[in-house]
């Protein structure tokens, strides 16, 4: 299975994501260099099914692209990629879906196609709220719901039916 203690870890403003194993003997760093011009604001493992052991990394950016990386092996490779009209300032996987907050106040919930891999490209997205917007800063997914933070607000969300409350 994907391995809880390899750390992933983006910079932001100089474009490096460290993949950092403490469970070796010697702790090992590797280094995903991005082109300059992207900043890298979250990433995320995501176990895969049926086969956990070919996780993947999902990173999220300051233009609005979403990169899925393997977990194991050649990381330098990006597996699929899919850009988004906003930056991505947060990834979360809740129930089968990865779910990227959004510089617009607007989710987007990723689902895997009928062949079991994701679907980047036909995505749902959700807005939290009228103009002007902030960015979802900060998701979290519990077994109740999948928690965001906009605005001065907690939103809880049902990943499946996407029904919002306000706490």
């Amino acid at each position: 299975p994907l391995s809880l203690s390899v750390q992933w870890s983006c910079t932001g403003v100089s474009s490096q994501c460290f993949c950092i194993n403490p469970s070796l003997s010697q702790c090992s760093v590797h280094v995903l260099e991005c082109p300059v011009s992207l900043n890298l604001y979250c990433s995320l493992p995501v176990e895969s099914s049926p086969s956990p052991s070919t996780g993947t990394v999902w990173i999220g950016t300051q233009d609005g692209s979403v990169l899925v990386h393997p977990a194991a092996g050649d990381i330098r490779r990006c597996l699929q990629s899919v850009s988004l009209r906003e930056g991505v300032h947060s990834i979360t996987h809740a129930r089968g879906l990865v779910i990227a907050g959004l510089a617009d106040g607007t989710l987007a919930f990723f689902s895997r196609g009928p062949d079991g891999s994701w679907d980047l490209q036909s995505h749902a997205k959700l807005s939290l709220g009228p103009p002007p917007v902030q960015p979802i800063r900060c998701c979290l997914a519990t077994g109740a719901g999948l928690w965001c933070g906009y605005w001065n607000q907690v939103f809880v969300i049902d990943s499946q039916s996407r029904r919002v409350e306000v706490c």
